[in-house]
């Protein structure tokens, strides 16, 4: 019987022929070498699994698993559940991890046994791997419900997962769903660097324009399970809407607009005033005037709009960083001010890098 290892990297995979190569890569060029890669092909046609089969027959510590489509949430649990470890990992098939990714998430989540789950902020690239999105440290500064981290950068406990129930079959939104009942349950924490490097490409399903309504419903749907502002309550998770409902219903502007900025920056031309118009519920208020103004602008000129974007991302994130220190710890608080761990490892101030 081999030894448990310290941490396992789970990896679903479904026709990522292109970038699957330079993911799997990049965990096997981990600082860290005690872990498995538990990697499972989500029903690929387009090559991923013969790339994956010679992976596995070079590197021992890979463990590759074949199947039928199970979909995001299902193959996601499946694969929770061929790991080993008691520390778990997440890494997405099309994306890149930095070398002491494995290393600093370890060193937080042993540092402090109250601390369920660790992401980390994320740069983003494109197709051929240049860097199309920069880091955004404003993200721990703000005050929000969302998530500072991308679901690719996440490290956690195994049984603070099984104990929230893993991740729920919702239309999209399942891992802002995941991070919300994990930080019912304890702490979640944030490394103020960028550990992966988030791949934005336009084939993703969620951007076909026959899948908008269901994308637009469901962040519908987790805005409004969230608690009204300064609410002490828990989170509530989303239900799934039914077909009819995500086809008529009308929904925040900002769900919206967020269902397709991945496409906006993948270089497409995101054609969303219509949307707006047909299914934003639009009030006399900044959110609907904000709306309007990115959909005309991703209308007119998506490249315009995509240095305005940038622009704001620099901006923000130079005022971010008077609060922010790179490489330190931040606490994680849905809906509420992020703050400092102060811990005893490597992981926060001597990490950083500028």
């Amino acid at each position: 019987m081999c030894p448990v290892p310290s941490v396992s990297v789970v990896m679903p995979a479904r026709n990522v022929a292109p970038y699957i190569d330079a993911a799997v890569e990049s965990i096997l060029a981990q600082s860290v070498t005690d872990f498995e890669l538990v990697i499972r092909d989500d029903g690929s046609v387009d090559g991923t699994r013969e790339r994956l089969r010679a992976w596995a027959r070079r590197d021992s510590r890979i463990r590759l698993f074949e199947g039928d489509q199970l979909g995001l949430a299902g193959s996601s649990n499946w694969i929770v559940r061929q790991a080993r470890a008691p520390l778990i990992a997440r890494m997405d098939s099309d994306d890149v991890a930095r070398p002491d990714r494995l290393k600093r998430q370890l060193e937080v989540l042993r540092a402090d046994p109250a601390i369920l789950l660790v992401g980390s902020l994320a740069d983003s690239i494109d197709a051929d791997g240049r860097r199309i999105r920069p880091m955004d440290p404003w993200r721990i500064a703000r005050r929000s419900w969302f998530a500072p981290f991308p679901h690719t950068s996440i490290m956690f406990r195994r049984d603070s997962f099984e104990a929230a129930g893993g991740y729920q079959p919702l239309a999209y939104c399942e891992d802002w769903d995941f991070f919300l009942r994990m930080a019912n349950q304890g702490r979640v924490a944030v490394i103020a660097d960028a550990l992966v490097s988030h791949r934005i490409v336009g084939t993703s399903s969620s951007s076909a324009p026959e899948h908008q309504p269901v994308v637009e419903t469901a962040i519908a749907r987790m805005l409004e399970a969230l608690p009204s502002p300064g609410s002490e309550e828990p989170y509530r998770a989303a239900t799934a809407a039914s077909a009819p409902q995500r086809q008529t219903e009308r929904v925040h502007p900002f769900a919206i607009i967020s269902s397709n900025t991945m496409h906006l920056w993948a270089g497409g031309t995101p054609r969303v005033l219509g949307a707006l118009l047909r299914r934003g519920r639009l009030r006399a208020d900044m959110a609907s005037v904000g709306a309007l103004g990115w959909a005309v602008l991703a209308q007119i000129s998506p490249a315009m709009l995509r240095l305005v974007l940038t622009s704001l991302l620099l901006g923000r994130g130079s005022i971010a960083r008077l609060k922010v220190r790179r490489g330190r710890v931040y606490d994680w608080r849905p809906g509420g001010r992020n703050a400092p761990v102060f811990v005893t490892c490597e992981a926060a101030p001597s990490a950083a890098r500028d």
